[in-house]
């Protein structure tokens, strides 16, 4: 082999070698960067949560449904709550529980029967459950007990007052005040009693907080669900 033929055999070397190391250090960087990038996401909690367990499904619905004899009005189900948490989970099995319970010791034609209804209100960010539980009897809902839930659509968390309250800017104070103003036309209603009681929050369908919180009057106590402005 001459000189010249071994001239172009190192030139040809020395280009391979060096497109070998530029290509070599870019896969090196993207893959570096890419895990980078997957990282702070972790990190800064932008990885977005699947929230529905079943896309096809509505947030909450019903199965095994069953009408009482005598009383097309009043239905047993179960609920679904298709929310990917573990509140969620924990909800709905609770409840479930004690739709059981209430089948089990049902008698149809009784004159006192046991229900538990449910309501449900869903915006953008948040999907407000309404659990009533109450007693049929001479046709009308007696010994209401409400219970409210109100699910993070973000997160799929239950929300306490304060992080409804955090979420929408409202305070404590202001909240109150619409307590007062809603009874304060009322003679009948003790207002330093009424004010003095829990309220819980909920969310109306136009996003707006609701307050539901109990009446104390000289008479008969009763619920309230206030609108916010």
């Amino acid at each position: 082999m001459n000189r010249e033929e071994k001239n172009i055999g190192s030139i040809i070397l020395f280009i391979v070698i060096v497109l070998a190391i530029g290509f070599g250090g870019y896969y090196l960087i993207s893959n570096k960067t890419s895990s980078q990038n997957k990282s702070n996401d972790y990190k800064s909690g932008t990885e977005i949560k699947k929230i529905k367990i079943d896309d096809s499904k509505n947030y909450v619905y019903f199965t095994n449904e069953y009408m009482l004899d005598n009383h097309e009005d009043l239905v047993y189900k179960d609920i679904i709550i298709n929310i990917n948490s573990t509140d969620a989970k924990n909800l709905q099995e609770k409840l479930n529980k004690e739709m059981a319970s209430i089948k089990v010791n049902s008698i149809p034609d009784d004159e006192k029967i046991e229900m538990i209804e449910y309501n449900v209100v869903e915006t953008s960010k948040y999907l407000s459950l309404t659990v009533n539980k109450y007693f049929f009897e001479d046709n009308e809902a007696t010994n209401s007990s409400l219970d409210y839930y109100v699910f993070d659509l973000s997160s799929g968390n239950i929300l306490a007052n304060r992080d409804i309250m955090k979420n929408e800017n409202v305070t404590d104070q202001e909240i109150r005040s619409k307590i007062r103003s809603y009874i304060n036309n009322d003679a009948d209603v003790d207002i330093d009693a009424t004010l003095s009681k829990e309220y819980k929050l909920s969310i109306s369908k136009t996003g707006k907080i609701i307050i539901n919180t109990v009446v104390k009057t000289s008479e008969l106590d009763y619920n309230v669900s206030i609108e916010m402005d």
